[in-house]
This record gives structure tokens, C-alpha cells and sequence, in this order.
């Protein structure tokens, strides 16, 4: 992946639809904030190594989450993880306890 930045933020009408996810992914809030994987990672406190382990499937840290989360402006619930901790309940299905 290229290591160079947007001149400037991308606008949420010029991403394509699968990028307006409910609960966006690490790369994509990342590529909205016109952010290279080195600078998020600059900006996070993170190596960007390990931001590019994030954005191709590996299981963060809840610390590491929360460092990027700040850093892109969001908590942590508002990205779609790999392993998704936040991920919202199946409303078809009864919270335990109230079959």
C-alpha cells in the first residue's frame, strides 16, 4: 500500500457505497481523514505495522483501538474491527434471559 496521502479530505459523497458502512472499518475512516498508514500510525503512537495488521484482519489491542479511535477523531465503537468486540446483537434474537 502506498505510504503517500490525499492532498486534501476526501468527501463521504466521492467514496463508494460499500465504504459508507453503519460502522466503518479502520481503512476507511483512515482514508477519510486523508491519512496514510504512516501518519495515523505517527498520530496513534502505534508502529505501522501494526496498523497494517489491523487493516488486513488482525485482532487489535483494546488499547491499540483506543489509540487510533482518538487519533481518527472517533471512540473505539464507532469502527468496525477485525473480530468486531463492538459488534451490535442480532435484533432477531432474544437477549439471553428473554426467550
Amino acid at each position: 500500500m502506498s505510504s503517500g496521502t490525499l492532498s486534501a479530505a476526501v468527501s463521504p459523497d466521492d467514496l463508494p457505497e460499500e465504504l459508507m458502512a453503519e460502522r466503518p472499518s479502520l481503512t476507511t475512516l483512515r482514508l477519510r481523514a486523508a491519512l496514510s498508514m504512516n501518519e495515523l500510525a505517527r498520530k496513534a503512537g502505534v508502529s505501522p505495522n501494526t496498523v497494517m495488521d489491523i487493516e488486513r484482519g488482525s485482532r487489535p489491542r483494546m488499547s491499540t483501538m483506543r489509540k487510533l479511535a482518538v487519533a481518527l477523531g472517533v471512540t473505539p465503537q464507532d469502527i468496525g474491527w477485525p473480530g468486531d468486540p463492538f459488534s451490535k446483537l442480532d435484533p432477531d434474537e432474544p437477549l439471553p434471559g428473554h426467550a
